[in-house]
This record gives C-alpha cells, structure tokens and sequence, in this order.
C-alpha cells in the first residue's frame, strides 16, 4: 500500500496502519484458513474457513490439497500478509542458552550454534528461533531453535504456488500455537504446563515452564489412530466410531464402547506419559497442570480420563477462551471451528522483528522488501522535486531572457527614433546606443546652457541673487568658492561662529529665493553647502 512507504506499519504493539493478515494450516484431512483484521491494537476475527479433502477422486494428496487452496482462496478477500506453518513432526526444534540478548545477534550465531546439534549439514537446513526467556541479571537469553529441510521447505511453497499463492511467513505450528496461549491468562502464572495438541493423525507435545517453551515433540498418532483400533475392536465403521467418540465419548451408554474408548486412550496415553516423564527428567521439575487444545478436547469426559491417569489437573482450552480476550472480537456468527485454531493461530502470531520465519536464504520472499521500497520511493520523489526545480527554473529563466531580448530590442527601437539615429548606428548593440543618446544629450545640455533664454537662468542672476539675500556683513560672509553647473550651485566659505544663529539666518536667506529648490541644512560655520537649481528658472 502507498500508505507504508510513507508510515510505519506499527509502533510497539499498535498498527498505525491496519492490516489483514490470512494464515493458512494444511493438515492430513483438510486445508484450513483465519482471516483476521488488526487496527490499533484491536483484533478482529473476520473468517474461518475448512475445506476437508476430498478422497476417492483419483488425485493424489497434493492435487486435493491444492484444489483446496484455490477453493480457499476465492472466498477470501484482499489482504496484505499470508502466513502459514510446517508441522513440527518434520523439524528438529531444541532450546539453546545464548550470552546476549539482542535479537539481530541472536539471529546471526544460530546457525553455527545449532549446526553441532543437526543429524545433516547446516547447509541442508532452514534454521530460525523464538527467544522464549530473557534474563536480564544474567544477560542470557533461551531460545528454542528450529531446523528444516531445505526440501520441506520447497514443497511446501511449490503447494502453495501452484494455488497462486505467496506466503510472507513460514513458521512452525507448535511455535504458533504457543503464541497463541501466551494470550491466555494462564501463560502468566510461572507454573510448569504440558500443552497437548490432539489432531486425527498426530499429537503435539510442549512443555512451558516459568512461562518458557522448553521442549516440543511430535507423536506420529491421533484421534484416527485410536478410531482405527476401536473400529477392529467393535467391528464398525471408523465414520460410525468417530461420530460415536464426539458425540458422546466417556458418556455413551453402551458400556462395550466406553471399554473399548478407554482401552485405545489408555494405550495411547502411555506413549505421552512417556513424553512428558522425559520432559520432567530433562527440566529437573514437577508438572503443575496439563492443558489440552485440538480435536481431543472435542471427546466428552477426556480431561477427567487424564486426570484419573496422571494425578494432575487437566482443562481443555475452548477456542471460546480467544475470542474472549479483551482486544479480539469475532465478526462472523457462530463458534469457530475446532479445526481452525492452527490458522488462527498463524494469522495472530506477533509481527516483530525477530519473529520466526523460514523463508530465508533462496527461499526468501522476491517481494521487494519494505525498506527498499520507501528507499526507491524516496528516490524517485527526490528526483521528481529536483527535476521540478530545475525545470521551473529554466522556464523562468527562458521566459526572463525572452522578456529581456523583447524590451532591448523595444529600447533600441525607441533610441534610433527618438535620436533620429542614422542607419549604421541604428544597427549598434543597445550599449552602443545607449552611449550614443547619452552622448546626445550631453551635448543638447551644454548647447542649451550656453544659449538659453527665458528657460535657464544666467550665471550672472545666480550671482546678482546671492548678493541680494546675503547679508554679508550681519553675518560675516566669506565666500572662498563658488560653482554652478547645469543642475548645482555649490558654495564654499564661512559665517561667524558667533552668534550662533549666523548659519540659520544664512540657510533662511538662501531659501527665500525662487531659482533654488531648497538648501541643505549645515551644522558648522565652515559650510560646503550643494544647491540644486531651480530648472523652470524660479517661474511657477
């Protein structure tokens, strides 16, 4: 948008400029989109879209995944950032302790600090970290670093690609999800949590303690899992047993169901006990509580299940506790979607600048950055002025000259007649011309002031005037130079100092007379006094 070029995107945690960011989750069953809507430090929850897969087609995986998408994409509108996620069964994801905190160098030192920890060349990998702790006292920061493949990376931007879309961020669904339960009120208690993600085909794992994301893992069994096994037990359709599970779980009235539900979760609950037990070993800490999210909360009566199991207090986190938060608002009707939390996740993880992303190195965005943007932008209106300017000013500068060479040649025009000027003068440069009408003039003057009749005054009537206002003697009047030219009449001599009023009544005396149009004003007996002549020679 024109707008960011000119403004910040946000300042702190404010949009100065909104935003409407999709993030998109696609998972083993269905494609799933959010759609939200960020002004000032409001979140608006505007879609959620999710589009199962379709099966039995005669298409692959990734052909219905990209049917999906492009089914996704034409209900959603403009928006101007697209966000999505690798599962974190694919990512080799440990906590690292780093002796600074600043996010750019921490960015910098992951890759050589996390090399030692890969089972392949760092050069085969994308690798990128959320800083999950700092401590200040300590200047240490922990970060939970994250490796990929370079080719999970470029199959899922070929998926995407081939729908015509162009993700500005990939992430790490847990990493997303954890983002997304720091929101809560609980993230802020300094207990140790287990958070379970319970999906159809996986479970993720991640263990939070003082508010850290310590530890993440990734069981390669779901729902479906347990669904298959039920359905052997009981011999039923696993469609039958799925909508048996979510329809009443714990509470259906057949007690060979419950037993059977009980002895496929009791089996699947020892692989993630066994998970979290590793987790309390390698943290040296014991589990205050365990919080569930995914398609598991949806089983009625599992949270008791595993309280029954592990002792610990166990709640499932509706997706209603979200929505529910002071600064997010839902604008369509009807409860969100389960299968929706991983996207909604996505599109709501902060925008920072250390947030986590792997689109970096040769898979980075071929979207000009931002920064060039506006360094362009600036540029090309930098350009625009200075270019302006000059032109405007050779306009100016044209229309001036043009000006100019017209009144010259209206000038020279105006000399020859006036002067009556002969045909070579007349083809003189005006300075030429000017020189010459001077000239003219001078000589008109001085024949006129030789001549003159009744037009100019004598010599002699400028001097028979003096005689007749000056009273010499009254104010001992010494006159040792006198001069008259075409215009002035200069005086130069003395009165008495004494009294003072000599030099007044000299200055009165000299303005009484008609051939001169005033007299200056002198402060000492020893004038030097320049008289201007009277040219119509004193006649009104």
């Amino acid at each position: 948008m024109i707008k960011e070029l000119f403004l910040p995107r946000m300042i702190g945690s404010r949009y100065i400029i909104s935003q409407r960011i999709i993030g998109i989750d696609i998972a083993r069953t269905y494609v799933s989109a959010s759609q939200i809507y960020l002004h000032d430090s409001a979140i608006t929850i505007e879609k959620c879209i999710n589009d199962p897969l379709e099966v039995g087609n005669n298409t692959n995986y990734e052909e219905r995944v990209v049917n999906a998408l492009k089914n996704i994409k034409s209900q959603l509108g403009h928006y101007d950032r697209l966000h999505t996620a690798l599962p974190s069964s694919i990512a080799i994801i440990k906590e690292i302790t780093l002796p600074f905190t600043q996010p750019e160098k921490i960015k910098m030192v992951l890759d050589y600090e996390f090399e030692p920890l890969l089972p392949f060349s760092i050069n085969d990998a994308i690798v990128d970290g959320i800083i999950t702790k700092i401590i200040p006292e300590e200047n240490k920061a922990l970060v939970l670093v994250a490796a990929v493949p370079k080719e999970q990376v470029a199959q899922h931007l070929q998926l995407l690609n081939a729908a015509d879309l162009d993700p500005d961020v990939i992430s790490i669904d847990f990493l997303d999800l954890y983002e997304l339960y720091r929101r809560l009120p609980a993230s802020e208690d300094n207990k140790s949590h287990v958070l379970i993600d319970i999906e159809s085909h996986s479970t993720r794992i991640g263990y939070v303690y003082n508010g850290a994301l310590r530890i993440v893992r990734t069981l390669p069994k779901g729902i479906f899992n347990q669904v298959k096994t039920m359905s052997d037990t009981l011999g039923m359709q696993p469609s039958a047993v799925m909508e048996q599970i979510m329809r009443f779980g714990f509470s259906h009235k057949d007690e060979s169901f419950t037993n059977a539900l009980k002895d496929a979760l009791d089996a699947f609950w020892q692989d993630i006990s066994f998970t979290i037990a590793s987790y309390t070993t390698q943290a040296d800490t014991k589990i205050d509580s365990i919080l569930l999210l995914g398609s598991g909360t949806e089983i009625n009566g599992f949270p008791s299940f595993i309280r029954e199991k592990t002792g610990l207090a166990c709640e499932a986190i509706p997706i209603n506790q979200f929505t529910q938060l002071q600064n997010i608002s839902v604008k369509q009707n009807g409860a969100i979607p389960q299968a929706c939390v991983l996207s909604l996740a996505m599109a709501m993880s902060p925008e920072t600048s250390y947030s986590f992303n792997l689109r970096q190195k040769e898979f980075a965005s071929k979207k000009t950055p931002l920064f060039v943007q506006q360094l362009i932008t600036a540029a090309i209106l930098s350009c625009v002025i200075i270019f302006s300017l000059v032109g405007y000013s050779v306009y100016q500068v044209s229309k001036l000259t043009s000006e100019v060479a017209a009144s010259r040649e209206e000038l020279s025009t105006r000399l020859v007649t006036q002067f009556n000027l002969g045909e070579e003068e007349a083809n003189e440069d005006l300075e030429t011309l000017i020189d010459t009408a001077k000239r003219k003039v001078a000589e008109s003057e001085r024949l006129v002031f030789a001549f003159s009749g009744g037009h100019r005054v004598s010599f002699l009537q400028y001097l028979l005037e003096l005689t007749n206002l000056i009273d010499k003697e009254a104010i001992d009047f010494k006159l040792n130079r006198l001069q008259i030219d075409v215009h002035t009449l200069s005086l130069e001599g003395s009165v008495r100092d004494f009294p003072a009023d000599a030099l007044k009544t000299l200055e009165r005396d000299l303005r009484k007379s008609k051939l001169f149009t005033y007299t200056e004003q002198q402060q000492s007996p020893q004038f030097n006094i320049k008289i201007p002549l009277n040219k119509n020679g004193g006649k009104i």
